[in-house]
């Protein structure tokens, strides 16, 4: 896998499991994108190149907690670059790119809790949105976007571990 200097760095947050077929395509894919090192959080399966730099966290057998092991894990890793790529194992870069764009959906927040609200309005989704909502309108903010669009998101470790001393340790 060729790196490129003064690109951010790849982060996968990887669930233990060595059948992950995804994940191999969506690493494979990274041919297409300007990046710098590899970086799997969580559980590296033994078929990942060695190439490709491995960030122990503590897995459980329950999903949202190895995900939160898994960021801090990464968060707290000097190596991992300031500015990272967050990809999942699902993300395929299919045509050359040389950085990854900062989308969001078309409207606020509010109108996608009301529409999947319609489908099933007690689902962890609807009801982790109406707490991300929530919480941001009692930090004082009022127009807040969605950014859960499923797509490799560029992040900046400092500001994340910042927002993440601001939230309630029971925060979901």
């Amino acid at each position: 896998m060729r790196t490129r200097a003064g690109h951010p760095d790849v982060l996968y947050l990887v669930k233990p499991s060595e059948d992950n077929n995804e994940l191999r395509y969506s690493l494979r894919s990274l041919h297409n994108l300007n990046h710098g090192r590899v970086f799997i959080a969580g559980y590296k399966p033994s078929w990942v190149d060695s190439q490709i730099e491995h960030i122990v966290a503590v897995q459980t057998d329950k999903k949202y907690e190895n995900v939160r092991n898994n960021w801090l894990a990464a968060l707290h890793d000097p190596r991992l670059s300031d500015n990272f790529v967050l990809m999942n194992d699902d993300f395929f870069v299919m045509k050359p790119t040389n950085e990854v764009p900062t989308l969001r959906r078309l409207k606020d927040i509010d109108h996608y809790i009301s529409l999947f609200s319609k489908v099933d309005g007690s689902s962890y989704y609807v009801e982790t949105m109406r707490s991300a909502r929530d919480l941001l309108k009692s930090w004082g903010f009022d127009d807040i976007s969605s950014y859960e669009l499923h797509v490799p998101m560029l992040f900046n470790k400092q500001k994340l571990l910042a927002l993440l001393k601001l939230l309630p340790a029971d925060y979901p």
